[in-house]
């Protein structure tokens, strides 16, 4: 395993659809593309899924009944509610439910409970269903789940209540055919309907069964039982409608400490199981294991409150800018495992349109030079930072900002604290390292730019940067909607609200026998058709 300390081809990045697609608040009818195909936003940099070096299969394979994954701690019996599903087994939900689409780590969609999706003006959607496909409790699936699967989610204010929210109504035509109707033109309506949160479950059987009747959905397993802090049991679904699952029971297995799944994972206890950095050279060392590499979305900046006197002077801003060597950041404090990043501007890892700004070489004078201009006067200005992985940056952006004269503190709290404390209209911080959440998408930028927004850490309003933000909502995808979003990066590079400091690596260890499995960055893999061949 290579130590990432150069700007890599962002290659192994993954896809990660969460729907922070912007719903916006436009009227505006959106331009003329009728039916647009569900390869929406294929036009991403270079960047794709992981290629996963699976096993060699073929129709006399003979694969192992059982797989067993390592997750974390969850305190429910019933931990598969689609709208309230608990992180650490998030992985779940594409193995027991079906949406409309599911997302795959090429960036595209493939088609599930929906067998055509069609739209002439981003606002209605046209949807064709499958009808052939049955509720794990013996209901047939239709159109009529969709619309309850909706109601109920946003009745109860429900995590995934902010994926259907655009969604003003639907019009059923027949059981299998319907119209879902926007509030608002929405281009990357798509990608909220990719998300596993979006998964379609039976109101039937939630009446039927209050506490486990949310546990019922139509993916390929089934959920059997679940041991709270202990493990979660399913069973393969023998009358899916689609590909069959491989194994005949799959065990989510609580192990709390990483060192003890990945020692568990070398002694072939388990299939599947997170890897710490720590841990890279065990797993090396283990003929048996196959370490897969992936990189975040999200990427770590270092942000500015424009709102203060300090730090929201341009000069200030400038002065740190041209101090700052990102790498030394990936080398130091990440122990190598980060892509330093690489532009000019600030932008998601893998997110659409990134702009080819270059990147500020540290040039220590040019930033004594602009501090010198600014209104700073030896004060003492703090770094919040809410983790261990980013207090270690934090440290190390300290001395590199002390190295021209800029008296500062690193102020680790926690993450409670770092968003109250950052709250829209804060004067009370200087700067802060964090992550924002992106996706493949542009629109993702809305959540971290817009003006109000949660995300939206420097507090920074540039009226055209709004201007833009909403434009790039209605703009399909091509030439016009990269120039919006490249115009954004370049606005960012000149005022620097945010500096972009790179995008950490993860590792995912699986059994050498083991394949099947879809990787997202988002750590939500897909296990619905993994397996472990059997070796004889």
């Amino acid at each position: 395993m290579k130590k990432i300390i150069k700007a890599l081809s962002l290659v192994l990045a993954l896809v990660m659809v969460l729907g922070f697609a912007a719903c916006g608040g436009t009227e505006e009818p959106a331009p003329d593309q009728s039916n647009p195909t569900l390869d929406v936003n294929t036009d991403i940099n270079e960047q794709g899924g992981v290629e996963v070096d699976d096993p060699e299969t073929n129709e006399e394979t003979v694969y192992a009944d059982e797989l067993v994954l390592a997750v974390g701690d969850f305190s429910t019996a019933n931990p598969l509610n689609p709208a309230f599903v608990a992180s650490q087994i998030s992985n779940i939900l594409p193995m027991v439910y079906d949406g409309l689409v599911a997302r795959h780590p090429s960036g595209e969609y493939t088609y599930k409970l929906a067998k055509e999706i069609t739209t002439e003006d981003y606002k209605t959607w046209h949807v064709v269903l499958r009808d052939d496909a049955y509720f794990h409790n013996g209901e047939k699936f239709t159109a009529q789940d969709v619309v309850d699967t909706i109601a109920i989610t946003m009745e109860n204010h429900a995590v995934a209540s902010s994926k259907w929210m655009v969604v003003d109504h639907i019009d059923i035509i027949n059981d299998y055919e319907m119209d879902i109707v926007l509030t608002n033109v929405m281009i990357d309506f798509m990608a909220n309907l990719g998300d596993p949160l979006c998964a379609i479950f039976n109101k039937k059987a939630l009446e039927e069964d209050p506490e486990n009747g949310m546990m019922i959905g139509t993916g390929p397993w089934v959920f059997e039982e679940a041991i709270p802090q202990n493990y979660v049991t399913l069973v393969k679904n023998e009358n899916y409608w689609g590909e069959p699952a491989k194994a005949e029971k799959f065990t989510m297995k609580v192990v709390l400490e990483t060192t003890v799944q990945v020692m568990m994972l070398i002694n072939g206890e388990l299939d599947f199981a997170g890897v710490d950095a720590t841990m890279l050279a065990d797993c090396e060392a283990a003929e048996n294991v196959v370490v897969d590499t992936f990189y975040a979305s999200n990427t770590g900046y270092l942000g500015f409150n424009l709102n203060n006197p300090i730090t929201g002077d341009l000069n200030f801003r400038k002065a740190v800018a041209y101090c700052l060597d990102v790498e030394s950041v990936a080398l130091i404090a990440s122990d190598g495992y980060m892509i330093p990043w690489d532009t000019g501007s600030y932008w998601g890892g893998p997110t659409a349109y990134k702009a080819d700004i270059p990147a500020r070489e540290q040039d220590l004078e040019k930033a004594k030079e602009y501090l010198a201009a600014s209104s700073y006067n030896g004060e003492e200005v703090e770094i919040m930072a809410s983790m261990a992985h980013l207090v270690a940056q934090a440290e190390v952006l300290q001395t590199q900002m002390e190295a021209i004269g800029i008296n500062v503190k690193v102020f680790q709290t926690d993450f409670a604290t770092s968003m109250a404390t950052t709250g829209w209209g804060s004067t009370d911080w200087d700067m802060m390292v964090n992550a924002s959440v992106w996706t493949r998408l542009a629109s993702s930028s809305n959540l971290c730019l817009k003006y109000m927004s949660t995300g939206n850490k420097a507090q920074w309003n540039n009226e055209r940067v709004q201007e833009l933000l909403v434009l790039g909502d209605v703009t399909p995808d091509g030439p016009e909607r990269e120039a919006i979003y490249v115009e954004i990066q370049e606005i960012i590079a000149e005022e620097i609200p945010y500096i972009g400091i790179g995008n950490g690596a993860n590792f995912h260890g699986r059994q050498a026998t083991c394949g099947g499995v879809l990787m997202f960055e988002d750590n939500c893999h897909n296990y619905a058709h993994a397996y472990r061949v059997i070796e004889e």
